[in-house]
């Protein structure tokens, strides 16, 4: 018995040395740097990207390369908190030969706003309304889109008046192409 714990003891103070004795890599300024540079820089999920001029807008649709959007519907919903949401409707074709999330080429290359050129926040739905036709369409937009797929899709955005909202479709250099206005009546 007396034996076991003994044993125990060092088979302990054996883990705990070898766990704490391990040497620390000392980081020089320079890589500091570089890990600060990495985590401020966009990720992409998405290995497809746009090629340059590959951005085409015509009346309602949008080509992002070959991921194609049609806007079906903008209207005004009550969102978290009592904020008022911009709801913004739109079909999506994957033509691409792999999956791809739709939220991420919208986000990217669409930006949304009132009054000023400050982009509008990006919003949510209350939690009792998640599930509802309003809320799958919003997820559906944030999952993989399988290749050469069409699916309906939606996004939020936080309203900050009751004024139109300005949909700017942006090239891969984020230059402006062109705008719409959408009425929220």
């Amino acid at each position: 018995m007396k034996k076991r714990i003994v044993y125990s003891v060092l088979v302990s103070l054996a883990f705990v040395l070898t766990s704490c004795g391990t040497p620390e890599k000392k980081k020089t300024a320079e890589t500091k740097t570089a890990e600060a540079n990495e985590s401020s820089q966009i990720r992409i999920d998405t290995p497809y990207l746009p090629k340059p001029g590959s951005i085409k807008v015509s009346g309602e649709n949008v080509a992002i390369g070959d991921i194609d959007f049609s806007i079906k519907k903008v209207s005004k919903l009550d969102g978290v908190n009592g904020t008022k949401l911009a709801f913004i409707q739109y079909k999506v074709t994957n033509n691409t030969q792999q999956k791809n999330r739709p939220s991420e080429f919208w986000y990217r290359y669409v930006r949304v706003t009132q009054d000023s050129n400050i982009p509008l926040t990006v919003g949510a739905l209350p939690f009792e309304e998640k599930e509802n036709k309003n809320g799958k369409l919003v997820k559906k937009a944030n999952r993989f889109l399988e290749k050469e797929q069409t699916t309906d899709g939606a996004v939020l955005y936080v309203l900050e008046n009751d004024s139109d909202v300005k949909i700017t479709y942006l090239d891969t250099d984020y230059q402006e192409i062109s705008s719409q206005n959408y009425s929220l009546d």
